[in-house]
């Protein structure tokens, strides 16, 4: 599979017939719809209660999207009322180079260059995804990790806020399914290494 439909096998849309429409990228529903579901649940919990704090985790609990970003297309956290898949073919187009020169710059900080091309790829799906600045800032012992080749440190970094205890990164949190992808291709290019 290649980078371009690896990402956009990850990258939710909505569609409506000819155009993508906006939809929330923590559940993928249709922006409305999740902000109609989540607007229902939160009359109905507060019916009658004054000055009760209602959380994100009591809504997941429910059910119920506690609510993530106005995204359209592959991955744009805009507000449009919808856009063709022309239009969102060309933004990905403009999107996926851009993403690529940005992981390049973020491996040319460090002093050692990556020398797997697997690596990079999923370096290049966390820019895409979360932005270069969220991975430099966020992720500074995976790229770390990538650049001396340990690839299963890497893949903890993703899934571990805190390794030692066990306690799930925000990214974990957010996109299992995703990580878990990306985790599979870091394990894989470890054993891979360590058969060499």
């Amino acid at each position: 599979m290649n980078l371009e439909s690896d990402l956009k096998r990850f990258e939710g849309k909505v569609m409506d017939g000819p155009f993508h429409v906006p939809y929330c990228d923590k559940c993928g529903k249709p922006w409305l719809e999740c902000q109609r579901e989540r607007e229902s649940w939160l009359k109905i919990a507060l019916e009658g209660e004054r000055g009760i704090m209602v959380l994100p985790h009591h809504m997941e609990q429910a059910g119920i999207c506690p609510g993530g970003n106005m995204t359209i297309g592959y991955g744009h956290h805009i507000g449009a009322s919808g856009i063709r898949q022309s239009s969102a073919d060309n933004e990905f187009d403009l999107d996926l180079p851009e993403a690529v020169e940005y992981a390049d710059e973020i491996l040319g900080i460090y002093p050692k260059p990556a020398t797997s091309s697997t690596a990079f790829r999923v370096l290049v799906h966390l820019v895409f995804w979360i932005g270069a600045g969220k991975v430099q800032r966020g992720f500074p012992k995976f790229v770390q990790a990538l650049r001396d080749e340990r690839y299963a440190d890497a893949a903890l970094e993703l899934i571990y806020r805190n390794s030692k205890e066990l306690v799930h990164s925000k990214l974990y949190e957010q996109a299992p399914a995703r990580v878990d992808y990306l985790v599979g291709i870091l394990r894989a290019e470890q054993i891979k290494k360590d058969g060499a």
